[in-house]
């Protein structure tokens, strides 16, 4: 469930930033750096949550 959410959260601030700014090389690049790294933590809770369950 963790990996759909992580997809879906994925394609929704990719296309919040495309409608916003145009493109994701339009968007700032701070916006950019926040949404890495939330990326990143939703993965890592996906991983562990497989080792898991």
């Amino acid at each position: 469930m963790l990996a759909k959410s992580r997809d879906l959260h994925h394609d929704f601030i990719n296309g919040y930033f495309v409608e916003t700014f145009g493109s994701l090389a339009e968007t700032p690049q701070k916006l950019r750096d926040n949404f890495h790294r939330s990326e990143k933590f939703i993965h890592t809770l996906s991983e562990l949550a497989s080792q898991i369950g």
